[in-house]
């Protein structure tokens, strides 16, 4: 197995259904090369079972609902046999020939991350950036680097764990031939609590390290 895609999934809407579904659907369309997908069900709803377990190589469901990505992430990397693991938000869809840039960049053994460029609703083109809806690493590096860490919920998980991975002199590299679009905040901005979330962990992260944030490597 080359990739294993790992997918957190909160379904409680036509709407959330929708763009799941159109994930899914670009992953089979575009995935060249051969590949798992792993959905963990963050406790959606349960009429949703069927569609997601039907859908995925491996499914696992919470019983409660964690709000926890780093939790969901790490519960599936266990579980991937890929040679490369991919972290996917489940309101991104993927473009043609996105996976193979991705897989040929990590095989630099000083490559911790490859992210894709990426088009968000508000963007009027594709832009570099490090964010977590949906990054590559492989196997290896994961095991090695050990898990990413479940402190935070839904907010700053991931730059920790790249800042935590430049720390110890891995590269963060974005790749121009890769690209994905993603429905930005498709699934938290229903949620009033969000922003509250997010200046917590940010005041959180800042004083963890020193005010320093990862940075891609050109």
């Amino acid at each position: 197995m080359t990739l294993s895609i790992i997918i957190p999934c909160y379904i409680t809407d036509e709407q959330l259904y929708k763009l799941t579904k159109r994930c899914l659907v670009s992953i089979r369309k575009y995935t060249a090369v051969k590949y798992e997908i792993i959905i963990i069900d963050d406790a959606g709803d349960k009429k949703y079972i069927d569609f997601l377990s039907k859908n995925s190589d491996i499914y696992i469901r919470h019983k409660d609902n964690k709000k926890n990505n780093a939790l969901a992430w790490n519960e599936g990397g266990y579980l991937a046999i890929g040679k490369y693991l991919c972290f996917m938000d489940n309101d991104v869809k993927v473009l043609k020939n996105w996976d193979k840039p991705l897989i040929k960049m990590l095989k630099n053994i000083k490559v911790g991350v490859a992210f894709p460029i990426s088009k968000c609703k508000e963007d009027l083109q594709f832009k570099k950036r490090i964010d977590g809806f949906c990054f590559t690493i492989s196997n290896l590096v994961f095991k090695k680097v050990g898990i990413i860490s479940q402190e935070w919920g839904l907010y700053f998980e991931d730059t920790d764990y790249t800042m935590k991975l430049q720390s110890l002199g891995y590269l963060l590299k974005s790749c121009p031939d890769s690209k994905v679009l993603h429905y930005a905040r498709a699934t938290t901005d229903k949620d009033p609590w969000i922003e509250v979330l997010y200046l917590r962990n940010k005041e959180k992260y800042e004083k963890k390290w020193g005010g320093l944030y990862p940075g891609l490597n050109l």
